[in-house]
């Protein structure tokens, strides 16, 4: 059975409705109105808050590092059944994507981002050590996040940014 494109159309408009209710630039009060839209919706996409410039280096060194797996998969230099899984799924550990000498993780960090956490988490926020990025670049029609069952497996609040 084929649901009419109005079906559709529906869900887009309320998904873009909800985005719209969702989302605040960074140029904006983000720790005003961030606070308030995470504690309403548990969700917060914050436009701007890095520099392009930024986040084209991070996309760079990961690039490099998804290369060199490339090559050493190629070469049949995997170490192990784990990593080469690892490898196949395209994730990398976020502290290993290093730009200008430092690890991702550290670029990453702002005052703004680390006090909507506490605030959010009601505990000061910690990267969690399995932290991993994956090959995923958003097209002009893909801005939604995913949701990850973290939170519900974990059994503890969560904030994936």
């Amino acid at each position: 059975m084929q649901l009419p494109s109005s079906f559709y159309s529906f869900f887009a408009r309320a998904r873009n409705s909800f985005e719209r209710r969702c989302t605040v630039d960074a140029s904006k009060d983000v720790a005003l109105l961030g606070g308030a839209i995470l504690s309403q919706y548990g969700v917060l996409r914050i436009n701007s808050l890095f520099a392009p410039a930024l986040i084209e280096d991070i996309r760079r060194s990961a690039k490099r590092l998804y290369c060199e797996r490339d090559r050493s998969i190629s070469a049949g230099e995997c170490p192990s059944d784990a990593q080469r899984q690892s490898y196949l799924r395209r994730t990398l550990l976020l502290e290993t994507i290093i730009v200008d000498g430092r690890p991702a993780p550290e670029r990453l960090s702002c005052p703004v981002l680390n006090d909507l956490a506490r605030s959010y988490l009601g505990k000061q926020p910690a990267l969690e050590p399995n932290s991993y990025v994956r090959e995923l670049i958003p097209g002009p029609h893909i801005q939604a996040l995913p949701f990850h069952q973290d939170q519900t497996i974990l059994k503890t609040r969560l904030l994936n940014i």
